[in-house]
């Protein structure tokens, strides 16, 4: 059962079962249940996907090679 499964069972109105309990038995993070996931902006989107395409050109080059020779320079 994925996460998102899991935090569906919880139950807020429980008395018995503390929140936290409650997260624990399901194994669920409790950050994740308290706050709601932040909507994805398009610039992050965009980012994600040209990194993800870098990645897939080369994937032999670690993070720090590919921030050193595939990050755009500043100011250009």
């Amino acid at each position: 059962m994925s996460a998102p499964d899991r935090r569906a069972l919880l139950d807020r109105d429980n008395d018995d079962l503390s929140i936290r309990k409650q997260c624990k038995l399901l194994s669920v993070a409790r950050s994740g249940v308290y706050r709601a996931p932040r909507p994805t902006d398009d610039d992050d989107l965009a980012l994600m996907r040209s990194i993800d395409e870098l990645f897939m050109a080369w994937p032999f080059l670690g993070w720090r090679r590919m921030g050193r020779c595939c990050a755009p320079t500043a100011g250009g």
